[in-house]
């Protein structure tokens, strides 16, 4: 069995528009950590020019990227992100 070099690792963006960079780099953090976290930015955004997709979308699209990738021993978890109207930060965990 192969041994990461990390324990955990953290991907952070909103990932709208997902691209082979963004391929790239989660299937990079899978290939070196026994965990990968997904943070997915703006996950109460949808339908503007800068975020385009819905959470449910870009979490499907991540999820294929990760299914993808060789290393596929190594646990994910994709995240949304949002930030609040009044400016604060918050959450919303999909294991």
């Amino acid at each position: 069995m192969e041994t990461k070099r990390y324990n955990f690792s953290l991907v952070l963006g909103r990932l709208n528009h997902i691209h082979i960079g963004h391929e790239m780099l989660i299937n990079e953090s899978i290939k070196v950590s026994k965990e990968t976290l997904v943070l997915l930015g703006s996950a109460q955004e949808e339908g503007t020019l800068r975020n385009p997709f819905k959470f449910d979308t870009r979490k499907r699209l991540v999820e294929k990227i990760c299914f993808k990738a060789k290393e596929l021993r190594a646990q994910k978890i994709v995240v949304g992100f949002p930030k609040n109207m009044d400016g604060s930060e918050g959450f919303r965990a999909d294991r």
